[in-house]
C-alpha cells in the first residue's frame, strides 16, 4: 500500500484504476468493522453475564468411570489395541 503511495506521489507514475478501487473498499471495510465493534461490546458482555448463570459443574465423584473420562480411555485402549 504505501509503495504504491510513493509510486504516485514522489515518482508520478500511472497505476492500474483497480488500485483506487482496493483503497476505496478496505477504508469502507475498516469504517463498517469499528462501527460494528462498539455495539459488539455490548452484546459480549451480555453473553458473559448468561454464560456465569449457567455454569456446568463438574463432578468430583471419578471413580465411577462413566461421562466422557470413559469414552476416552475406550478409545485409548483401542487405539493401543490397533498399534500392536
Amino acid at each position: 500500500m504505501w509503495a504504491v503511495a510513493i509510486r504516485v506521489l514522489f515518482y508520478h507514475q500511472q497505476i492500474n484504476w483497480l488500485y483506487y478501487l482496493a483503497f476505496t473498499v478496505v477504508a469502507v471495510g475498516l469504517i463498517i468493522y469499528s462501527l460494528n465493534e462498539n455495539s459488539s461490546d455490548h452484546e459480549t458482555a451480555a453473553s458473559a453475564e448468561a454464560a456465569e448463570q449457567y455454569q456446568q459443574l463438574q463432578s468430583d465423584d471419578n471413580s465411577t468411570g462413566s461421562g466422557q473420562n470413559s469414552g476416552i480411555q475406550e478409545r485409548t485402549h483401542k487405539e493401543e489395541l490397533h498399534i500392536c
